[in-house]
């Protein structure tokens, strides 16, 4: 070691003659606001010899510009657990905000764990840095760590993006480096946040991009000693205007594939996951619960979408996952002009309020807009939502394909009606729509038309239970319109 800026540097020189130990452990410290990182850990040379860090216990208040906790730069694997950051020995989180990132990990570090650590305050108003952890590394492990949360278990304050997974280039070269196979798994996420995701995996231009990352377990603003509750101090939306998980790759070079989030818990957000870019294709979104537990709620708590696919995001698989309470459950394409999410599989997804708290209800269940294309929605249940089941509105919009979804109806038969139509249109055209269920709802059971004509609709093998305040079909001006091998259950209009 040695001292100067940084509190605890070790370097591994480029001696092979020499022992090194199997680990060493640096334990049970406190280090305050000097020193730029605390612990820095590096290699010199290209064949260095490397003993792995282990580092627990420690304390570390980041406040101030430029401040690193703990860089890792040699080759691993390393081990960070059971430290604090930005936290009183009381338990009451600083107000000031680090401004570069809490743990660092090199492109050259493979295998690191970092396990059980407490993240407070942090972030950085201003920028895109700040992150509590940025990931550069092959299989890191990332598991039962908390951020925005104190030790007590209340949310804290922070403004970045609690992991971020990344590329990057060696310095001094043309070599690019992608992050691949790691595990980000059983963490908890406070609230409060600005402008930032939780859980940022982002796309690179390496070989083979960023892949076979597996996010699961990781609750968002839920209550760490009652799982069905919002967690302490949740009062506002939680990321500001960002997704708790962000998939994103938008250089034309970049992408982000083959890549799975499963069985992870909102209860606070603004967007629940986000899908961007035209590099984000073949991920599997599986399983997820997004939106507030049945019966302990009496609001909703995503304030904007429980999912956004946008900006070209292709071939991805969304199934088996549950959103309530959320402005619009699953929404394809954003804002004018924006990109739209294409040739996607969503299946067998629950989509609104199923159960007999209505208030918890998204508003819009699926809304396709945009050039929203290609993408095969089928098996879902898209029932009690306050307004339109599933809205398609745009007229570039086409060749999406609505099979065998159970509109206002749930798996068992019970009615849980739409507050608007089952399945609405307005300027788009070329939509197939068959062999679905659809059940009560208090407008139509299928609205077609627009101030822009749609230009073919087919409406196939569907089967209107019944219930439709309106009437089964509705369709205007519309240029070509196939209605056939339809079944019709006590509809007062058909």
């Amino acid at each position: 070691p040695r001292m100067g800026d940084t509190a605890v540097t070790i370097t591994w020189f480029n001696q092979r003659d020499i022992d090194v130990p199997k680990r060493i452990v640096l334990r049970d410290s406190t280090y305050l606001a000097t020193g730029n990182p605390r612990i820095r850990i590096e290699g010199v040379g290209l064949r260095f010899q490397y003993s792995p860090i282990h580092i627990e216990g420690f304390s570390f208040n980041q406040a101030g510009s430029n401040r690193r906790s703990i860089v890792l730069q040699g080759p691993g694997p390393d081990l960070v657990r059971g430290n604090l950051f930005n936290l009183t020995p009381t338990d009451s989180s600083f107000a000031s905000l680090w401004t570069i990132y809490g743990i660092y990990i090199n492109f050259n570090n493979v295998g690191t764990r970092i396990e059980n650590n407490v993240f407070g305050t942090y972030g950085n108003a201003n920028s895109s840095q700040g992150q509590a952890i940025l990931v550069y590394g092959d299989s890191t492990r990332i598991t039962g760590n908390r951020f925005g949360i104190n030790r007590a278990g209340n949310a804290t304050f922070h403004r970045s993006a609690g992991i971020v997974v990344s590329g990057s280039t060696a310095a001094g070269t043309l070599i690019k480096y992608a992050p691949r196979g790691g595990v980000i798994a059983d963490n908890w996420f406070g609230t409060c946040g600005e402008s930032r995701p939780a859980i940022f995996l982002n796309g690179t231009d390496g070989e083979g991009g960023t892949q076979g990352w597996t996010v699961t377990g990781n609750k968002f603003g839920v209550s760490t000693t009652d799982t069905t509750k919002v967690l302490p101090g949740c009062t506002t939306p939680l990321f500001g205007l960002d997704a708790a998980i962000e998939m994103s790759s938008f250089n034309p070079t970049d992408t982000l594939t083959d890549n799975v989030v499963r069985d992870n818990t909102f209860w606070r957000a603004a967007t629940g996951i986000t899908l961007s870019g035209n590099g984000t294709y073949q991920n599997t979104i599986r399983r997820n619960r997004i939106g507030t537990p049945d019966q302990n709620l009496t609001a909703p708590t995503i304030s904007f979408n429980g999912m956004l696919v946008a900006f070209g995001a292709r071939n991805n698989l969304i199934d088996s996952n549950v959103i309530a309470g959320a402005n619009t459950g699953i929404r394809f394409g954003w804002g004018t002009g924006y990109g739209s999410g294409m040739n996607n599989t969503l299946r067998a997804n629950v989509i609104g309020a199923t159960g007999s708290n209505a208030s918890l209800a998204n508003d819009t269940g699926i809304h396709l807009t945009n050039t929203s294309g290609g993408n095969l929605l089928e098996h879902n249940v898209i029932a009690g939502n306050r307004h339109v089941g599933l809205q398609l509105s745009s007229n570039f919009l086409e060749t999406n394909r609505i099979e065998r979804n159970r509109f206002g109806v749930t798996t068992d038969g019970t009615p849980r009606p739409n507050g608007g139509a089952s399945f609405r249109t307005t300027n788009a055209g070329l939509q197939t729509i068959r062999h679905n269920l659809i059940g009560p709802s208090t407008g139509w059971g299928v609205e077609i038309g627009g101030v822009v004509a749609p230009r073919t609709f087919t409406l196939d093998s569907n089967r209107f239970l019944g219930g439709q305040d309106s009437g089964a079909i509705f369709a205007l001006n519309v240029d070509t319109l196939f209605v056939r091998d339809n079944q019709f259950d006590s509809c007062t209009v058909a």
